[in-house]
């Protein structure tokens, strides 16, 4: 996941806050959808395991 705030009119400090900013959101919406994905893949399992158990 990318989130691009660009910095404009910052020092170097205003700047590299920005990009940490950035580098912290995009890793929190993609925590997000990985947890969505592992989440979907044991419901999937679990469903299968008990439609081969029946």
């Amino acid at each position: 996941m990318f989130i691009w705030i660009l910095p404009k009119n910052f020092d170097i400090g205003g700047t590299v806050g920005v990009w940490a900013m950035n580098i912290i959101l995009g890793c929190l919406l993609g925590e997000v959808i990985v947890m969505g994905y592992v989440f979907r893949a044991i419901y999937v399992l679990i469903k299968y395991f008990v439609d081969v158990l029946r």
